[in-house]
């Protein structure tokens, strides 16, 4: 899992750098003053699109980092203890099932 969550990081984390720096590289590229750039309708256009495109990458970021958290949570046998199980139990059930779907299709293919 380990290895997930380290091509999790990168993968995201170059999509956001890529995000931010191509915004900085067109904002340092622009020919008008610091006081006109506000009043530049494409300087707030572009800002308004790469603040669309990063916030919309961090929102796949966390929803990532929580569906990781729950699955190595079933994987440990640790979800079912958490202080709400009534809540919890529609989602380890799920886990559950993906973790009996991945040995069966194994002991298929081992066999």
């Amino acid at each position: 899992m380990k290895g997930v969550a380290l091509s999790s990081l990168l993968f995201f984390g170059f999509f956001a750098g890529i995000m931010v720096w191509s915004s900085w590289i067109l904002t340092m590229g622009s020919d008008t003053t610091t006081n006109d750039m506000w009043s530049n309708w494409a300087f707030v256009a572009q800002i308004v699109v790469t603040s669309t495109f990063l916030m919309l990458i961090l929102l796949y970021n966390i929803a990532t980092n929580t569906v990781l958290y729950l699955y190595c949570k079933a994987i440990h046998g640790c979800l079912l203890n958490i202080c709400c199980p009534c809540y919890i139990a529609p989602c380890s059930t799920f886990f559950f099932h993906i973790l009996l779907i991945r040995k069966e299709s194994a002991l298929m293919i081992t066999s």
